[in-house]
C-alpha cells in the first residue's frame, strides 16, 4: 500500500512540474508576442484540479476498502469454497525442499510478502538460488512467478466468492491478496483462470 501511495504523490509531483513549466513557457511566448495565452494555462489548471478530485475520491475510497478487507480477514479465517480444495502442486514430486516450499506459501502464506523474491524463498528452504531455480524447473510446470500468481489469485477466489465481500471493490480484494498494481492483478487473474474477476465472480458465486 505504501508503494502505491508512493506513486500517486509521484504522478501529483510531476503534475505540479509540468504546471510550472508550462506557466514558464506562457509567460515567454506572451513577451514576445505581446498576446495573452494564460486561458489555456487556466484550463489545464481547472482540468488538473477536477483529475486529483477524483482520483483523490477514489484512491480514498480504495484505501478505506482494503482498510476494511483487512479487518474482516483479521477477525474470522475464510472458508475455502469447495471447487478449490486441490492443493497446488500436490504430489508432483518428492523433493523435501519443495513440498517445505509448499508448505511455506500454504500454512505460513509466505505469497503474501509484496516484495518476495526467489531468494528470499531459498534462504527460507536453505537451499542456494541457483539450485532453488533448478528445482522449480525440473519438478514443476510452474515457474516461481507462476506459484506466487496461483497463491495470490487463490486468495482473491476466496474472497470474492464470499459474501462477506460483497461490498468492497475487487481491485482493493486483489491489492490485499498483494497484487502491486491494477494491471498486475487483472493479467495474473486472467491467466490462471481464464476470467476477469468480474466474470469469475458472476459465473461460480452461489
Amino acid at each position: 500500500m505504501i508503494d502505491h501511495d508512493l506513486k500517486w504523490i509521484k504522478l501529483f509531483y510531476g503534475f505540479h512540474v509540468l504546471l510550472v513549466i508550462s506557466w514558464i513557457v506562457l509567460e515567454i511566448v506572451d513577451h514576445f508576442l505581446n498576446s495573452d495565452y494564460t486561458f489555456i494555462l487556466w484550463l489545464f489548471l481547472n482540468f488538473l484540479f477536477y483529475w486529483i478530485g477524483y482520483k483523490g475520491i477514489y484512491k480514498f475510497r480504495l484505501a478505506r476498502n482494503r482498510y476494511e478487507i483487512r479487518k474482516v480477514i483479521e477477525k474470522k479465517d475464510i472458508e475455502k469454497p469447495k471447487e478449490f480444495t486441490k492443493v497446488n502442486s500436490k504430489n508432483e514430486s518428492d523433493n523435501p525442499h519443495f513440498q517445505k516450499m509448499i508448505h511455506l506459501f500454504e500454512a505460513d502464506k509466505l505469497y503474501k510478502d509484496p516484495k518476495l523474491s526467489r531468494k528470499d524463498v531459498a534462504d527460507k528452504l536453505g537451499i542456494s538460488i541457483g539450485y532453488f531455480s533448478q528445482m522449480i524447473n525440473a519438478v514443476s510446470k510452474k515457474n516461481f512467478s507462476d506459484h506466487l500468481n496461483y497463491y495470490r489469485v487463490e486468495e482473491v477466489k476466496r474472497m470474492i466468492l464470499n459474501n462477506e465481500f460483497n461490498n468492497y471493490n475487487i481491485l482493493a480484494i486483489g491489492l490485499e491478496a498483494v497484487f502491486n498494481s491494477k494491471s498486475a492483478f487483472y493479467i495474473g487473474f486472467k491467466k490462471e483462470t481464464g476470467y476477469t474477476p468480474s466474470e469469475y465472480k458472476k459465473r461460480y458465486q452461489k
